[in-house]
C-alpha cells in the first residue's frame, strides 16, 4: 500500500479549509465566535427558493394595508384586541400605525390654497338620475384597452347610474374590453401622439386622433366602413348603451354615408362638401347587436369618434394616448376641441401621464421643465372646461435593468414631483400611484407577484394589476366623498 506523505495531506486540508472559508465569506447567513474571530456559515435556508427577502416589497401585505379604513376606530380596536389575545400589544400598535400610514399614502392630495377640491363633481352627482355626468380619463398606454378606466366606470355607474363605454375611436390603436370594433383596411388612423401618421393640419379633436378614408390615387369612388358590437368581455353596464353620437366633419367632396343595423340598411345620408364639425345622433333604445357606418366617395369626412352612452348617469370616457406625455392639447385646433368638449357635461377630468417622459429625463431641471409644460396643458383644458374638477395621476414605478437587477428610473421621483407641483399650481388634486404601489423599486415586486400585477417590461400593469389600481383610486375618491358628505 502506497504511503501518503504528510505534505500531501496538509496541502489537501489547506485547500479544503480555504474553500470552506471562501464559501462562508460569500454565502454568509449566521456567525459564531472562534479563536480566529467571527466566522460565518450559511444556513440551510439559502437552498429554499421561496425564502422571503426582507428587502423585497410584500405586495399582498401592501394591498391588505389599504383594505380597512384606518380612521375606523372599531376596526383598529378589533385588530388590537386580536393581537392582545396573541400577547402582542406591539403588533396591534404596528397594525394601527401601518393603516394610518397607508391611509396617508392613499389619499388624493391638494394644495393648501385649494378649498374647492372635488365639490363640483360630488354636487353634480346628486342629479345623476336626471342628467349625464361626464368623466374624461385621459392617459398614456397605462390605460389603453380600457384598463383602470373599466373598473372605475363600472363602479361609478353601479353607484350613480349610467351605461355604455362613452367616447370610443373610429379606428382602435389596440383592442378594448369596452367595445368590439372592426373597420375596413382603407379606413386610416391619424394621431397626434405615438407612431401614427400625421396630416398637415391640427384638426385632431378631443381624442387627439381621427380616422379617414384617404383620397384614392385613381380619384375613383371607394368604400370604407367601421362597425361596433357590445363587448363580450365587459360588464353588462358597458354593453347596454342606448344612444350614439358620431363626431365628424371637414370634407371636400360629396359623399354617401350609410347606416346599418346588422345586415339591414336603415338610413342613407348624402353629404355635400362641409368645412366644419358635425354630429350625427342615434337613438336605439337598446344597444344593437351590431351597428355599422359605411362611406362611399372619392374621400371621406374626418371621423373624430363615436360616443356610446345612456341619457342619464355617469359616463367615464377612456381617452388613451400611447406614447404621449400629456403635452399635446395645445397642439389641437382650439376651436374644434372647444366645439367637441361642449357636447359633454364634464364634471371631472383625470390626467394620467408622466410615464413616457421618465426614461428621457436626466436631471431635475429637465423634470421641472416638463412639469411647467404640462401645467400649460392643464391651463388650456381648464379654460375649455371651466366647470370641471381636475385630478392629475402621476406615473407608477418604472424599472430599468441595472446589471442583474431592475431598479427605479433615476429621475422618476423628480418627474412625479414636477407633475404634483403643476397640479397644485393649477388648483388640481394629485394622486400618487408611485407612492401607493410602494415607492422606489416596488415595480419588481408587482411583476413577481402571484398572479403577476405588472408585465415583464417592468412598466405596465397587467389586467389584474390595473384592476387593483382602479380599486385603490376609487377608494381614495370615496374618502373625499365621505368628507364632502359628512358621512362617518
Amino acid at each position: 500500500m502506497k504511503q501518503i506523505s504528510p505534505i500531501y495531506t496538509f496541502t489537501v486540508l489547506v485547500v479544503i479549509g480555504t474553500l470552506c472559508l471562501l464559501a462562508a465569506v460569500f454565502w454568509p447567513k449566521e456567525q459564531i465566535s472562534s479563536p480566529l474571530g467571527q466566522i460565518k456559515f450559511s444556513s440551510t435556508d439559502v437552498f429554499n427558493p421561496f425564502i422571503h427577502d426582507d428587502n423585497e416589497l410584500d405586495v399582498v401585505a401592501l394591498l391588505d394595508s389599504y383594505a380597512v379604513d384606518p380612521i375606523d376606530s372599531m376596526a383598529i380596536a378589533k385588530a388590537k384586541n386580536e393581537a392582545q389575545k396573541a400577547d402582542s400589544i406591539a403588533k396591534a400598535e404596528a397594525i394601527a400605525l401601518e393603516k394610518k400610514v397607508a391611509f396617508e399614502r392613499l389619499q388624493i392630495k391638494f394644495s393648501e390654497s385649494d378649498v374647492e377640491r372635488l365639490n363640483r363633481f360630488f354636487e353634480a352627482l346628486k342629479d345623476s338620475k336626471n342628467q349625464v355626468i361626464d368623466v374624461l380619463h385621459y392617459g398614456d398606454s397605462q390605460i389603453e384597452g380600457d384598463r383602470i378606466t373599466s373598473f372605475l366606470r363600472n363602479k361609478w355607474q353601479e353607484r350613480w347610474g349610467g351605461t355604455g363605454p362613452g367616447m370610443v375611436p373610429i379606428v382602435e390603436a389596440v383592442p378594448s374590453s369596452a367595445i368590439r370594433q372592426t373597420s375596413s383596411s382603407n379606413m386610416a388612423r391619424y394621431a397626434l401622439f405615438g407612431k401614427a401618421d400625421k396630416p398637415e393640419h391640427d384638426r385632431y379633436g378631443m381624442m387627439a386622433a381621427f380616422a379617414q378614408m384617404p383620397v384614392s390615387e385613381e380619384e375613383k369612388k371607394q368604400t370604407a366602413w367601421v362597425s361596433y358590437k357590445p363587448s363580450r368581455l365587459g360588464h353588462w353596464r358597458v354593453k347596454n348603451y342606448k344612444l350614439g353620437k358620431l363626431f365628424y366633419g371637414t370634407y371636400q367632396d360629396s359623399v354617401i354615408m350609410r347606416y346599418f343595423l346588422g345586415d339591414s340598411l336603415v338610413e342613407v345620408d348624402s353629404l355635400p362638401p362641409f368645412a366644419n364639425h358635425r354630429i350625427k345622433k342615434f337613438n336605439w333604445g337598446a344597444a344593437p347587436e351590431e351597428f355599422k357606418i359605411e362611406i362611399e366617395g372619392e374621400s371621406s369626412p374626418e371621423f373624430y369618434g363615436m360616443n356610446l352612452y345612456s341619457p342619464t348617469g355617469v359616463q367615464v370616457h377612456n381617452l388613451a394616448m400611447r406614447g404621449s406625455s400629456g403635452t399635446i392639447f395645445k397642439k389641437i385646433n382650439k376651436e374644434l376641441l372647444d366645439t367637441q368638449l361642449k357636447q359633454f357635461n364634464t364634471k371631472l377630468v383625470l390626467l394620467q401621464y408622466g410615464g413616457n417622459s421618465v426614461p428621457y429625463v436626466e436631471s431635475k431641471e429637465q423634470a421641472d421643465r416638463y412639469g411647467s409644460w404640462f401645467g400649460s396643458q392643464i391651463k388650456r383644458l381648464k379654460q375649455l372646461m371651466p366647470n370641471a374638477c381636475f385630478l392629475v395621476i402621476g406615473p407608477s414605478d418604472m424599472a430599468v435593468k441595472n446589471g442583474e437587477n431592475f431598479e427605479t428610473y433615476p429621475f422618476l421621483e423628480e418627474v412625479r414631483d414636477a407633475l404634483k407641483q403643476a397640479a397644485f399650481d393649477n388648483d388640481c388634486g394629485f394622486w400618487d400611484i408611485y407612492d401607493v404601489m410602494g415607492g422606489e423599486n416596488s415595480m419588481k415586486s408587482w411583476v413577481a407577484a402571484e398572479p403577476a400585477l405588472a408585465g415583464s417590461d417592468y412598466v405596465h400593469f397587467t389586467s389584474k394589476g390595473a384592476k387593483e389600481i382602479g380599486k385603490l383610486f376609487d377608494q381614495a375618491l370615496m374618502e373625499q366623498f365621505k368628507i364632502w358628505s359628512n358621512e362617518p
